[in-house]
């Protein structure tokens, strides 16, 4: 509510080479690992899938320490991380430049298996609150570009983050332990963490029980010299997880799990600057006179049944989550040439959302191939926030002015939708395919405030709307040989309108806005599968913008302005050179600007899209060879490039320009199958750079380097 009320008023890349997803099957020796993914909500192979799908392997990650949502992005260059505050749980994902750089709902759908989390309403702060899971939890991670509107719905209109859990093994039992020693410069702290699962069959080939747990102990690296607390920006996640697998026979199998994922961090990883964006006492320093700090919790539980109807499969996924995330902010910059006083704002943001998807899909690799499914959720939030006014250099509080702000606001979304998908082969070598989705929602929110910027009490009662769409998509896909696929694919995306509060000018309800993408791409494997190349280009069409603006009383709102476009191309490739060297190398283009003027965000047409930067890419290397008959080392770099890009629109009050960085990661290990030990180095060059920029506290660094060593021990 800071953000849309208060503010407005006036106004690091893991080590690992792109496995590119879960292996299928055995991989001859020499050969690059073939891709199955879930994008379409069956397994496939990636070479048959007429879309943009990037996946990396959970056992990579772990190898690695890696636990955010930038390590998966290191090999995905198209995959843009704006982090809200530097730390884990909280940021903004942009795919393709469909972004507007003030978001109040996101635009890239993040789900755990087939169950979507976070809100697809407005009024939560979606477009910020992220979530990380841990490696031990993870088969793989889908990273789908473009509308995936058909399969998946609301708010995944540029793109989706599929985390892929572990399914239990019904046949062996099976244990790991593991950990990680990690060092950052500009601390005097050692981070640490711990990990372990176990998979236990108790029934063999019917149930088994997967269990799992992790803490992570992050080191801060940014002194705060208004309290004089060094390394203040430190802070924990916590993970855990259960699953029951039962499949008594081969026609019925049920997976219920249950996870819990949590971060608390008492800083933000930022630095406080001038005019200039130069440190003003110092790098990895700031002045935050009130205390900062951000934490998350989320809870879900889930149920996937599956059976096997003959000629077809029926699929129920059932699913309960509870997600409470907050944060504080040192507002003083802002208030104190105002009101003379230190300032902090706090945000509490509670979330209760239940989902149901049922869906019948036909068996076998049939000529004709059918989905259909129904999708219903429920979910409700409230956000509060308190802005507190304390006398300078002390936590006394200011009678006069304090609170500053004090509001709470309580809101629904439910949304009902059926879809279908049909794939139909006019030849062995030849696919046409189209999906529909009709999807409407009732939403309602209400808003009482009080406090000094609001000079009294207001309660602006409840506002209610309700709105529909149809999503399409349709594809054609022609296999040159079974490893060459040439496909063109139309899809189109949206996300929900929503109701506004009442006031003076502003309508009471704001639309969808949505886009069609059109996309033309080549997926191969040549010399037997020792060459990958994967080549996309796409134009997106954006039509009323959904863009926040602010009445001259300060009442944040959001309306539709008017369109945008995205047009790019992508290129993967992949090559084993011998038996144990394998280069990789991904380059992605996006030119995405506005069409229509946007005054609401202070945007001309011929503006880029913030958040998107024009050019980025990577380049990774992998070397596994044996050390003897029992022990084999490895080698391993990332070099991952991303280009200048735009905080805001650049007339805006908080318009910033972020420059280009780069990161190089690089990683040594040696295992015998049973041990592996792991050391790696991320941001080799100590690379001092803005991976994106607060208003009210300053730019967000990139992690200083960091040293760490990692062991993982399995039986």
């Amino acid at each position: 509510m800071g953000r849309r009320l208060a503010f407005v008023l006036l106004s690091s890349a893991v080590p690992w080479v792109p496995v590119w997803a879960q292996t299928a099957s055995d991989n001859p020796p020499g050969t690059l690992s073939e891709i199955v993914v879930t994008a379409q909500k069956t397994s496939q192979r990636a070479l048959d899938v007429p879309l943009t799908v990037t996946a990396v392997q959970g056992e990579e990650l772990s190898n690695y320490g890696a636990t955010r949502i930038q390590d998966i992005a290191a090999t995905v260059p198209a995959l843009q991380v704006d982090s809200q505050y530097g730390v884990p749980g909280s940021y903004d994902l942009t795919l393709r430049g469909i972004n507007t750089g003030s978001q109040a709902s996101t635009t890239v759908a993040t789900y755990i298996d087939d169950v979507p989390i976070g809100t697809s309403g407005s009024f939560a702060l979606g477009g910020s609150i992220g979530l990380d899971l841990f490696p031990y939890d993870l088969d793989h991670v889908e990273v789908l570009e473009g509308p995936q509107g058909t399969l998946y719905g609301a708010s995944s209109m540029g793109g989706l983050v599929k985390y892929v859990t572990r399914t239990p093994s019904l046949t062996e039992n099976s244990y790991q332990v593991g950990g990680d020693l990690t060092g950052v410069d500009h601390s005097a702290q050692l981070g640490w963490s711990g990990r372990g699962s176990a998979n236990l069959v108790l029934i063999p080939d019917q149930l088994a029980v997967g269990f799992s747990a992790a803490h992570v102990y992050d080191p801060g690296y940014i002194d705060n010299i208004a309290t004089g607390r060094k390394d203040f920006n430190d802070g924990t996640q916590n993970g855990a997880r259960a699953v029951i697998y039962w499949r008594p026979n081969d026609d019925l199998s049920v997976k219920v799990q249950g996870l819990y994922d949590a971060s608390s961090f008492n800083g933000f990883g930022t630095e406080t600057v001038n005019s200039k964006g130069d440190a003003l006492y110092g790098r990895y320093t700031v002045s935050a006179a009130a205390p900062d700090g951000v934490e998350s919790i989320t809870r879900l539980a889930s149920a996937d049944v599956e059976y096997n109807l003959g000629f077809a499969k029926l699929t129920s996924i059932t699913s309960y989550s509870n997600r409470t995330a907050g944060d504080s902010i040192d507002a003083t910059g802002i208030f104190k040439p105002i009101f003379g006083v230190d300032a902090a704002f706090v945000d509490s943001i509670g979330l209760k959302k239940f989902t149901e998807e049922t869906r019948i899909a036909s068996s076998g690799d049939d000529r004709f191939r059918w989905l259909l499914g129904s999708f219903f959720t429920n979910e409700q939030t409230d956000w509060t926030e308190i802005g507190l006014a304390y006398a300078p250099g002390t936590t006394t509080q200011v009678a006069s002015l304090s609170p500053l702000l004090d509001g709470v606001i309580p809101s629904r979304f439910r949304e009902w939708a059926v879809f279908s998908n049909e794939t139909f082969k006019l030849t062995d070598a030849w696919d046409v395919s189209a999906g529909l989705r009709y999807s409407r929602n009732t939403q309602a929110v209400s808003e009482v405030a009080s406090g000094a910027l609001e000079g009294g009490v207001f309660d602006r009662g409840t506002v209610r709307s309700e709105d529909s769409k149809v999503t399409y998509s349709t594809s054609t896909s022609y296999h040159l040989t079974p490893d060459e696929m040439l496909y063109a694919r139309v899809a189109t995306g949206y996300r929900p309108g929503g109701p506004n509060f009442v006031a003076a000018g502003v309508a009471s309800s704001y639309g969808p806005d949505s886009l069609t993408n059109y996309e033309i791409g080549l997926k191969s494997d040549w010399f037997e599968r020792r060459l990958q190349l994967d080549l996309t280009g796409f134009f997106i069409d954006w039509s009323k913008i959904q863009l926040e603006g602010a009445t001259a009383a300060g009442l944040a709102y959001l309306t539709n302005g008017g369109s945008a476009t995205s047009k790019g191309l992508e290129l993967t490739t992949s090559a084993k050179l011998t038996r144990g060297l394998t280069l990789g190398a991904s380059v992605s283009y996006t030119d995405a600007y506005l069409k229509d003027d946007a005054p609401q965000v202070s945007g001309v047409a011929g503006d880029s899209l913030p958040l998107t930067a024009k050019w980025a890419g990577a380049l990774t290397l992998d070397y596994k060879a044996p050390l003897n008959d029992s022990l084999q080392w490895h080698l391993g770099a990332v070099w991952r490039y991303t280009g200048p890009r735009d905080e805001q629109f650049p007339d805006a009050l908080f318009y910033e320009r972020l420059g280009s960085y780069q990161t190089i990661n690089t990683s040594v290990g040696v295992t015998n199958g049973m041990l592996s030990v792991d050391f790696y180095v991320h941001n080799l060059a100590n690379q001092h750079a803005f991976t994106s920029w607060l208003a009210t506290t300053g730019p967000v660094l990139l992690q200083p380097r960091t040293l760490g060593v990692s062991f993982d021990l399995r039986r």
